[in-house]
């Protein structure tokens, strides 16, 4: 079972940045839900001996709901705990309760004060997190020479996420000087400690020829090492090189195969590449608007504008007509004002009259005034 194991490893990750009692340990055998109030016990011994840790690993389960039903108030009375005992990773978790606003205010400036409190108690996940921060401009102004700093110092303590991090900014040459070098090393290390996206990016560097020789083969050999450890994004470039031929013979069954494996997965490119497919009925795939809906829509409230026109348009010709549908995702597509091919369509439901629309030539103006706008700027 995947996730059980991405949790078991999880678990051993956080256990070995922290000397256990024996309690701690027997505790750990009996976390599923029959024995779960055991466990508890066995924990709050553990606590007595001075083990902060033990509460944090309590109000872990809660916080996640593994052996138990998930309850973010009472896995923040054990954070709170573990904090009272200076233990780091209830600064971090209690970080994340701020960030996500789970049974808390959502406040970016009070998570980052508490990851700031575990990253002094040298937990990497807090170090990384608040380059994340830095990067993203969350509770603080954004800074990516910052957060590049941040991410060397996770990558330092061997957290691996933090790893990929930095190379992507050696790579891109955000908040440092690019330098393919540092990169690829950043992205080897990171790979070698079995992180996936380590993995997918060394896959980049293999495809683009980025401090290394351009060689398309051995990207396909890393991606399918992302893909094997359930990296959803690396399914879609397995699918693109197959679509294109690039890297192995073009075979569109494939493609489609790999496409629909990262749509499952939750990859957004990937699910609107198959949606494509099945909207044109092509590569082995037989024409189903239905599934191009489906997935047009998964892609559309992930955010992706292309799939929010795609999705739009089918909503004008399928059986029944939904023009209000239609307008709500052109609505959308056109909010960041980078696609002219929404707004071009919205000016001619006014002009026209259409779609359950009363006619409205001043509105019509309005937005082929928009769609030039965009066009001028450089979007297409």
């Amino acid at each position: 079972n995947a996730e059980k194991y991405k949790e078991v490893y999880k678990i051993g990750e956080m256990i070995s940045i922290h000397p256990k009692s024996a309690e701690f340990y027997q505790a750990i055998n009996l976390m599923d839900k029959p024995t779960f109030s055991q466990a508890v016990a066995l924990f709050a011994k553990a606590a007595a001996r001075g083990d902060g840790y033990a509460h944090t690993r309590i109000g872990y389960h809660y916080y996640y709901g593994i052996d138990v039903d998930k309850d973010y108030g009472k896995a923040i009375e054990y954070f709170n705990k573990g904090m009272a005992m200076g233990d780091g990773s209830a600064f971090l978790y209690m970080g994340y309760c701020y960030y996500f606003g789970n049974s808390v205010q959502r406040d970016d400036k009070e998570a980052l004060k508490y990851f700031q409190k575990a990253a002094d108690k040298n937990i990497a996940d807090a170090v990384e997190k608040i380059g994340d921060m830095y990067y993203n401009g969350y509770g603080v102004t954004e800074n990516e020479p910052t957060a590049s700093e941040y991410y060397l110092k996770a990558a330092e303590m061997e957290d691996k996420s933090a790893m990929q991090k930095i190379g992507r900014m050696y790579w891109l040459g955000k908040g440092v000087k690019v330098d393919f070098a540092k990169a690829l090393y950043w992205f080897q290390q990171s790979a070698k400690r079995g992180y996936s996206d380590g993995m997918l990016y060394l896959g980049h560097l293999y495809y683009d020829g980025s401090g290394v020789e351009k060689d398309r083969s051995q990207a396909m050999v890393w991606y399918k090492k992302a893909a094997d450890n359930y990296n959803a994004a690396a399914m879609y470039d397995i699918g693109k090189m197959y679509e294109r031929g690039i890297g192995e013979t073009a075979n569109g069954k494939i493609a489609a195969e790999w496409y629909l494996k990262g749509a499952q997965a939750g990859d957004v490119k990937s699910r609107l590449a198959i949606g494509e497919f099945y909207e044109l009925g092509t590569k082995g795939i037989a024409k189903d608007l239905t599934e191009a809906q489906l997935w047009y829509t998964l892609a559309s409230e992930d955010g992706n504008e292309d799939a929010m026109i795609k999705l739009a348009k089918l909503l004008m010709v399928n059986s029944p007509v939904d023009g209000a549908g239609a307008m709500k995702w052109l609505l959308k597509a056109s909010e960041k004002g980078r696609k002219p091919e929404a707004m071009d369509s919205i000016a001619l439901i006014y002009r026209y009259g259409t779609l359950g629309f009363a006619k409205d030539k001043t509105k019509a103006k309005e937005w082929e005034a928009k769609a030039a706008a965009s066009r001028a700027a450089g979007n297409k």
